[in-house]
């Protein structure tokens, strides 16, 4: 374990499930993702981390 590692408020599962997500758009996706990632309990800057990272990837995505 990493010394002054923050503890998770709620553990991962590693059997994670592959779900295909036909028809949704990648904002949905993502939006979906970010209502988990907050559920975990991440932080407030972690979470618009999350966010800044995506439009970066949106932007790029839109010039090609």
């Amino acid at each position: 374990m990493r010394k002054n590692s923050v503890q998770r408020k709620f553990k991962r599962e590693g059997n994670a499930k592959i779900i295909h997500h036909e028809g949704m758009t990648m904002a949905e996706m993502f939006e979906q993702f970010m209502f988990l990632k907050t559920a975990e309990g991440l932080s407030r800057r972690t979470i618009k981390e999350y966010y800044v990272h995506y439009d970066y990837f949106m932007r790029y995505a839109e010039q090609n």
